[in-house]
């Protein structure tokens, strides 16, 4: 939750889902989901490295958290069963395009699942940051300054953590 206006912080506002779907972060969402659903032994890694992390694509998001929710390394989920978890043909069909467009993706590589994993986080912190970075505006202009001091922290921590992420994925590019 946002500190100062009391809102989700994250993505309420379904228009801002109308993005490229060949950016990075769809394609890193939907590689992420491609392998919770075919490398099951990595589900426990993805769901510790996603936590408190929200997709920027709101059925991505809801498929991922079905796979979260049904699947375990003991009991992984078939893509059958995924697709029978929902009724609404729209996830249907992004769940029958994630299959096919990911098909010849190397599930063994975890460079590959590294990246993916990085690119969802810098895009949800980068998102996040922007987000407190208008809020803390409003805070020094209405002079609120202990709202203003929190939100300085949390935009501070998550800038620290947008660089450490950045600094990984140039040092491994």
């Amino acid at each position: 939750k946002n500190n100062f206006n009391n809102q989700p912080m994250a993505f309420s506002d379904p228009s801002i889902f109308e993005y490229d779907k060949q950016s990075k972060s769809f394609l890193a969402e939907r590689g992420l989901i491609y392998f919770m659903m075919e490398r099951y032994k990595a589900l426990n890694y993805i769901r510790e490295k996603l936590e408190n992390v929200i997709f920027q694509n709101p059925l991505n998001e809801l498929i991922k958290n079905k796979i979260f929710e049904s699947s375990s390394v003991e009991n992984p989920l078939k893509w059958n069963e995924l697709l029978a978890n929902f009724t609404d043909s729209e996830y249907q069909k992004v769940i029958v395009e994630i299959w096919e467009d990911f098909d010849s993706l190397d599930i063994s590589s975890d460079r590959i699942l590294k990246d993916y994993l990085k690119q969802v986080k810098i895009s949800f912190y980068t998102i996040q940051r922007d987000e407190l970075k208008i809020d803390l505006d409003m805070a020094m202009k209405t002079s609120e300054k202990e709202i203003a001091k929190s939100l300085m922290e949390a935009y501070l921590d998550i800038q620290k953590k947008l660089k450490k992420l950045e600094a990984e994925v140039y040092a491994s590019g």
